[in-house]
C-alpha cells in the first residue's frame, strides 16, 4: 500500500493508520514512510487491553479523531488503486457530496497469481492478469455507469472504498460503535440519508480487493479464527467451532445481538449486528448518541493534548 500510494497524483494527504500491531511494527512503519515519502500517523490500538476479532467502527471512529485532512478516504488496505484514486474521489467530495468507489473482488484458488499483479499500479493490468473476478454489484445495479451517479439508500456506502467530508462525519459523529463487527457502512450511509447529504456512486475511483481479504482479522491474534464458518452459520448456531465458542454474553445483549468468544485469546466477533438498529432510525437519529461516542469531544481533546 506505501508504493500504491506513492504513486498518486494528489500528494498533499495523511494516512492514518490504527495498529494492534503497534509495538512490533512502528520502526518497520516509520521506514517504510520515509522510503516512500507517505506521511503517516501510526496510532496503537488501545482497547483497555480487551481484544476484538474486527472491533471495526472504534477504529474508524478514532482515525476520525486523529485526521487533519477535511477529506477522508477509508481504503481496504489489501486492494489496488489507481494512480488517480484520491484526486477522482476528490472531484466528487470537493462538490460537497459522499463518494462511493468502484470496487472488484479477486478470491482465492481462481488462478490469480498476486506475484503478477500485487504490486501493480494500474487496476486494468491487475484485472488482466486474473482470469476470473467478481465485478461490484452495485456496478451492475446502476447498468454500468461511465460517470459518477446519485443514489440512495443504505447499500452504496461501503467503507472499503469510501470518501466523505470531515465536516459530514462531524455532523454525522462517526460509526456507531455498536456495530463492531460489520454493518458500519451501510448504517452510515441510512444516517447520510436522513440528514439529507447526497451521495454518488463513483465509477471513476477504483479499487480491487485481492485475495488477502479473508484473512487479515485473523493475523494480528497468532491463531485463525473460523469467521467464515460463523458468518454463514452464526444466525443459526449457539455452540462451538473450531477455537471459537459462539454465545449471547450481557455486552451486547441489550444490542440483541449474538457474538463469538475465541477460548484462545477472548477476542469477539459480533455475528449479527442488531437489525434493530437500522430499522428504528428516523429523521431525528442521524447522529451517533455522543453517549456512545462524541467527535467533536474527541478531536478538542486531543488538540488541547498536542498543544500542552
Amino acid at each position: 500500500m506505501f508504493r500504491r500510494l506513492s504513486r498518486q497524483t494528489f500528494k498533499d494527504f495523511e494516512w492514518v493508520i490504527i495498529d494492534f500491531l503497534y509495538d512490533k511494527t512502528k520502526e518497520y512503519f516509520k521506514e517504510l514512510s520515509a522510503q516512500y515519502k507517505v506521511h503517516i500517523k501510526h496510532i496503537p490500538n488501545v482497547r483497555d487491553s480487551f481484544p476484538y476479532m474486527r472491533d471495526i467502527s472504534r477504529n474508524r471512529n478514532e482515525a476520525l479523531v486523529h485526521a487533519d485532512g477535511n477529506t477522508i478516504i477509508f481504503l481496504d488496505d489489501y486492494s489496488v488503486i489507481d494512480q488517480d484514486f484520491i484526486e477522482q474521489h476528490l472531484k466528487i467530495t470537493d462538490r460537497g457530496i459522499i463518494s462511493c468507489g468502484q470496487m472488484y473482488y479477486i478470491h482465492k484458488n481462481n488462478g490469480f497469481s498476486v506475484t503478477n499483479g500485487y504490486d501493480s499500479f494500474l487496476i486494468n493490468k491487475v484485472l488482466d492478469s486474473c482470469p476470473e473476478y467478481d465485478m461490484d454489484s452495485r456496478y451492475e445495479m446502476l447498468n454500468e455507469p461511465a460517470q459518477p451517479t446519485a443514489v440512495l439508500g443504505s447499500e452504496w456506502t461501503y467503507t472499503g472504498n469510501l470518501a466523505v467530508s470531515m465536516e459530514y462525519f462531524a455532523d454525522l459523529n462517526g460509526f456507531d460503535p455498536r456495530l463492531s463487527s460489520r454493518g458500519e457502512d451501510g448504517d452510515f450511509g441510512l444516517r447520510a440519508n436522513l440528514r439529507g447529504y447526497t451521495i454518488f456512486y463513483n465509477p471513476l475511483a477504483r479499487s480491487v480487493n485481492l485475495p488477502a481479504a479473508d484473512i487479515p482479522y485473523a493475523l494480528p491474534f497468532d491463531h485463525e479464527h473460523p469467521i467464515k464458518f460463523l458468518l454463514e452459520h452464526g444466525h443459526e448456531l449457539l455452540g462451538s467451532e473450531g477455537d471459537c465458542l459462539i454465545k449471547q454474553t450481557s455486552m451486547v445483549n441489550k444490542y440483541g445481538c449474538k457474538v463469538a468468544i475465541c477460548d484462545r485469546c477472548g477476542a469477539e466477533y459480533i455475528l449479527d449486528p442488531n437489525t434493530l438498529i437500522f430499522d428504528k432510525k428516523s429523521k431525528s437519529e442521524f447522529a451517533i448518541d455522543t453517549n456512545l461516542f462524541n467527535l467533536k469531544e474527541s478531536r478538542e481533546r486531543l488538540r488541547k493534548e498536542n498543544t500542552l
